[in-house]
């Protein structure tokens, strides 16, 4: 007997996740990317913004470290 594997649950991520609110017509969009990516929403989102917030930490990083120098 064959099992359909689109009806298996997808395997939960081994990530430390969070809840966050995001405006709704992202969330549906990127709902949709996912699953036509067989992949978790927050997967798909912690990707997407993984480079970004990590520039952006970068940045206040340097403020802060510049701030501790002249402060």
């Amino acid at each position: 007997m064959t099992t359909d594997t689109a009806t298996l649950p997808m395997p939960k991520p081994k990530r430390d996740d969070l809840t966050v609110k995001l405006e709704r017509a992202i969330v549906k969009k990127a709902n949709i990317i996912a699953q036509n990516r067989d992949i978790h929403t927050a997967e798909f989102l912690s990707e997407l913004l993984r480079p970004l917030v990590e520039r952006e930490w970068q940045k206040e990083l340097k403020k802060m470290t510049q701030q501790g120098e002249t402060g």
